[in-house]
């Protein structure tokens, strides 16, 4: 009797492996579907400096028919830099917390790596090919080590963006030429002892002098913690979704 059980016991066993073998392939591509919280990134992140995953929001009536939406990138700090979306506590002031009318994609830097404008890029292709974004209108906002990724990913791709906020970052003045025609809303602390406000002023000096005409709000009697507080603007986010990227009406 005893055997006769242990015979079936093994057979169960047996059908259970087989089902789990054949339905894992299944599994795998349903977890990589895009999803809140989860892009299949690492398909992609064969370089680069990104973590596998990404903080994602998507708009509370995205599903209720094909529109397709605005597309805010947040570049993170050095702070959050490592392999976990948990980590961006930045992002919850711009996605959840904000419910605004666009899909917003936080990716993460991997310990020790910075932001290069080629990540940034691919990271957002593979966003636009999963999401249904407006191409005309895709923003780039970035605090601190995020703050000089958005400059620097800007200048070398200005065609790509309808709008970017650079916060408490720096950039290159040599590169200003090539953002002379991108809208761009700069903040910075004025006491800011991390990354010196000069940082922002010569950005938008050099800007200026190219023809642009950028726009810079210093924000008084404070340091470098001025990320929740700006993200929390709603006149940043009226300004911002309202501007339309030419170069990308033209595709």
């Amino acid at each position: 009797m005893l055997r006769k059980y242990s015979l079936e016991i093994l057979l169960a066993i047996s059908i259970v492996l087989l089902i789990g073998q054949l339905a894992w392939p299944s599994a795998v591509r349903w977890w990589r579907l895009p999803g809140p919280g989860r892009t299949g990134f690492d398909q992609f992140n064969s370089s680069g400096g990104l973590a596998d995953g990404c903080a994602l929001h998507l708009p509370k009536d995205y599903d209720a028919d094909e529109t397709t939406w605005p597309l805010v990138i947040y570049l993170h700090g050095s702070g959050e830099r490592g392999n976990d979306p948990a980590l961006l506590s930045e992002f919850r002031h711009i996605g959840r917390s904000k419910e605004l009318p666009a899909i917003v994609a936080a990716p993460q830097c991997l310990n020790g790596s910075t932001w290069e404008p080629r990540g940034v890029v691919r990271f957002i292709e593979h966003i636009v090919a999963s999401y249904r974004v407006d191409r005309r209108r895709i923003y780039l906002v970035g605090y601190s080590m995020g703050g000089f990724g958005t400059w620097r990913t800007a200048a070398a791709h200005p065609e790509l963006f309808a709008g970017i906020v650079p916060i408490c970052g720096g950039g290159d003045p040599e590169k200003a030429a090539s953002l002379a025609e991108t809208p761009i809303w700069a903040f910075h602390g004025a006491n800011d002892n991390v990354v010196p406000l000069t940082k922002s002023e010569q950005m938008v000096d050099a800007i200026r002098a190219a023809g642009g005409d950028p726009r810079l709000t210093i924000i008084p009697d404070v340091g470098h913690g001025i990320c929740k507080r700006v993200c929390e603007r709603p006149d940043l986010w009226e300004w911002l979704l309202t501007q339309i990227c030419p170069a990308q009406g033209q595709r």
